[in-house]
Formats: C-alpha cells, sequence, structure tokens
C-alpha cells in the first residue's frame, strides 16, 4: 500500500476521477522544468489528435537546503 499512497500522479487521477476527465493521463515529475513540459505534451497530444483539450498544471515546491 506504501507505493500506492506515495505515486506522484495519485493527485492527477483522483482529479480525473471526480471531474470525469477521459483521455491521456501523464505526470511529469522533472523539478522546475515540470509545468512547461507539461504545456508542451498537452500541445502535442492535440496536434497529433490524440485530445481535443487537456488541462496542464504546474508546481514547484522549494525547499530549504539547511546547512550544519
Amino acid at each position: 500500500m506504501w507505493l500506492l499512497k506515495n505515486l506522484p500522479n495519485n493527485v492527477l487521477c483522483h482529479v480525473g476521477i471526480r471531474y470525469n476527465f477521459k483521455g491521456p493521463n501523464t505526470t511529469v515529475t522533472n523539478q522546475c522544468a515540470s509545468g512547461v513540459m507539461a504545456v508542451a505534451e498537452s500541445r502535442a497530444a492535440i496536434r497529433v489528435g490524440e485530445a481535443d483539450r487537456m488541462t496542464a498544471i504546474g508546481h514547484d515546491a522549494p525547499y530549504e537546503r539547511k546547512r550544519f
């Protein structure tokens, strides 16, 4: 159960289920470039006809490194 609780795409799956989104479902985890990559993947999916419209969301979670 640990793996199912901690996968990065869990939030995306729950949002898709709640709002009845259908079609491609991708989670990009690439540090601060994830938002731009999500928009690029959405654009590519629309261009090739995989989807009529897409929702792309980016989020950056900076952390503070403690110095000892």
